[in-house]
This record gives structure tokens, C-alpha cells and sequence, in this order.
């Protein structure tokens, strides 16, 4: 499995929302297929062979299909964006009220991780609590980072993928629960970012509990034991540096180097990081000041790649 990118794609499709698209099945435990596992991330090749591809297509097909008359008039209303007061009779009676039909379109859109401006919850809620409430669900749900939801999350909201990592593996330790409970896609992405593995987590929550009863008295200790920045990665020249919005603070603290970086960011069309001085972007990324855009094209391809 390749290594995720630490930015967002320019399709506004992230590789979360494709798995989610996929069905969590398929991105947990994979396919059988001839007495064999076959996960849906491998290269198309492999997954076309013995003709499983279209048990593959028949099978999501299957997954998908709304279950109820209900179902399929919520995703009709969804699609056609249609407000409360055109909604069939039979959907209004089983919504009961105007108020559920947006709580509904939020928690629909937010299951697909779709961006505000370009989806029906922009006509139901304001973006800043849309994306707040979506962050809420992806740590409940211990989901990857919406990596194509970077420019907002990363830049107005201050949320790196590097700290939603961080407070994930908190959460995980406080409920006391196992390595295993999170999500492949997302430990693989968490260890990249954090180097927090499984022996790294294992390590850490008998740290916690060998305090005994300070640690059940107050679970935040576990803080001290994580990272306070993330691990050193490599970055291809091609991908972008993206500013955040700065505080005023941290505008004052920046050196005459930073500085000019910050201005060359702003005023360049290009802004790959080839063009840049890696250690000042670096550093910057470290302090969460810049966040890093994968570019990504419809013509693109991607290839798993083994080991």
C-alpha cells in the first residue's frame, strides 16, 4: 500500500471518501474470491483476474441499493436538493418535521465527505459549523484525514492532520481500547505522520497504566506520552505549500527567512515545494504554519506498490 499524501486533491474526491463509496466492508476486510482475500486496493490487474471484477461491481451495486421506497425518495430529495416543502407527503410524515429533513441532509453529506460550497448541506448550514461537526464524526468514527477537505480544514479551522492523528490515538487510549479497534487506512496514515505503531501504542498505554490510580483518576496524562511534532517524512518536489491562517502571535515570531518564504508562497502562481528551501518549509510545517497540496488530475493513476 503506498504511503497517503499529506494534502488535499483537487478532484474534492479524498481517499476516504472513495473507500466510503466502496463500502467499509470492502476497505476492512476485503472480497472472498476463490477461497482467497482480495482487498480492494489492489492493483486493477489483480483485482480483474478469475472475472471478479464484476462481482466486485455486482456486489457494491447490490450494497447500495436504497432498501425501502423511503430510502430511495430521501436520496431523490437529496439529489434534486429539494426543500422541505416539495418533499412527497410520505417522506414529510416519516421526517416529521422541516428541522429533520436538514439535520438529515448534514449527516448525509458528512458521511460522504463532501465539500460545503459543492453539496446541499451549504443551503441548510453555515460552513464553519459543517465542518466542525464533520471533524467530530471522523474522530468518533477514527477515519482517515480529509485530506481533500485541506483548505478548509487545514487552513481556517487549524486542524493538521498530524494533531487529528494525535487526538485520535488519545481518544483510543482513554477508552482504553486496542490498537487493533483503529482502522487499517488509518493507522497506516497515523504511523507515517506520528510513528506511532503498534508497539509504540502498546508501550504507551502500560506507561499509563503502571501510574494506576493517578491514570484512572485522569486519563489526559496519556498527552504527555505523545508526540509534540510530527515525524520527519519525505516530501516530492512537486507538491504545493499551502499557508493556514496565521494568528497575529505567531506572525510576530517569524524570522526575516520565514518571512520572505511566507511572501514568496503568497505572491507565486507555482508554489511547489521544489521552488522553496525545504528545512524553512519543513519547519514551518512542523509548527502547523504551512500544510502541503498533492495535486491530483482526472488523467492521473495511481498503483499499489508491494514491498
Amino acid at each position: 500500500m503506498y504511503a497517503l499524501p499529506g494534502g488535499r486533491s483537487k478532484l474534492g474526491v479524498g481517499l476516504e471518501s472513495e473507500i466510503g463509496r466502496l463500502g467499509s466492508g470492502f476497505a476492512s476486510r476485503g472480497v472472498l474470491r476463490s477461497g482467497r482475500r482480495v482487498p480492494f486496493w489492489k492493483p486493477p490487474a489483480e483485482i480483474r483476474s478469475e472475472s471478479s471484477s464484476f462481482s466486485l461491481c455486482l456486489i457494491w451495486r447490490m450494497q447500495h441499493i436504497p432498501a425501502t421506497i423511503d430510502d430511495q425518495l430521501f436520496l431523490k430529495g437529496i439529489r434534486e436538493e429539494s426543500p422541505w416543502e416539495n418533499l412527497p407527503k410520505r417522506l414529510q410524515v416519516t421526517l416529521t418535521s422541516k428541522e429533520e429533513w436538514h439535520r438529515r441532509i448534514i449527516d448525509y453529506c458528512i458521511r460522504k465527505r463532501l465539500q460545503w460550497n459543492q453539496c446541499f448541506a451549504r443551503k441548510v448550514c453555515k460552513e464553519g459549523e459543517y465542518y466542525e461537526e464533520m471533524m467530530r464524526y471522523l474522530r468518533k468514527n477514527l477515519a482517515l484525514f480529509p485530506y481533500h477537505l485541506a483548505e478548509y480544514v487545514c487552513r481556517v479551522l487549524r486542524v493538521s492532520p498530524f494533531r487529528y492523528y494525535c487526538d485520535m490515538i488519545f481518544e483510543v487510549l482513554k477508552n482504553e481500547q486496542p490498537y487493533d479497534s483503529i482502522p487499517n487506512f488509518s493507522a497506516a496514515d497515523a504511523l507515517r505522520l506520528t510513528g506511532i505503531g503498534r508497539n509504540e501504542y502498546i508501550d504507551i498505554m502500560n506507561k499509563c497504566r503502571s501510574k494506576k490510580i493517578m491514570w484512572k483518576l485522569n486519563k489526559s496524562i496519556a498527552k504527555e506520552l505523545l508526540p509534540t511534532q510530527p515525524v520527519d517524512f519525505p516530501v516530492e518536489p512537486w507538491w504545493g505549500v499551502c499557508l493556514v491562517n496565521f494568528t497575529l502571535e505567531e506572525f510576530k515570531k517569524l524570522t526575516e527567512e520565514e518571512m520572505a518564504t511566507i511572501d514568496k508562497v503568497c505572491k507565486e502562481e507555482a508554489n511547489s515545494f521544489v521552488l522553496f528551501d525545504p528545512d524553512i518549509v519543513k519547519g514551518l510545517y512542523r509548527r502547523g504554519l504551512v500544510y502541503f497540496d498533492v495535486p491530483v488530475y482526472p488523467d492521473d493513476r495511481f498503483k499499489a506498490l508491494s514491498k
